[in-house]
């Protein structure tokens, strides 16, 4: 669990950092929550569930939408996974 806890940190902080300085987003980090979620029960490995958002909030819904944000989004996940692993190569946990 602690693992899937740095990992949520990591891509918390990456994604508000690259949002703000991609986008000019100003976004309220909302923090990396713990829970049993069902669909990361029984993973083998460090697992986190990303809330990119809220279909409620008009802007956000618009946001979503855009293939930049997208892209920025899924840019920013997959730099924190890779700087997480290349993190645990360096001191010899991989």
């Amino acid at each position: 669990a602690s693992e899937a806890a740095s990992v949520a940190r990591m891509i918390d902080a990456q994604t508000v950092a690259d949002l703000d300085a991609g986008l000019g987003l100003n976004v309220n980090a909302l923090g990396a929550k713990m829970g049993p979620f069902y669909v990361l029960v029984g993973a083998h490995m460090p697992a986190v569930l990303v809330e990119c958002g809220f279909m409620s909030n008009a802007r956000e819904a618009t946001r979503l939408a855009s293939p930049d944000y997208q892209d920025l989004l899924a840019s920013a996940i997959a730099t924190a996974v890779a700087h997480y692993f290349n993190a645990d190569l360096a001191v010899g946990n991989l």
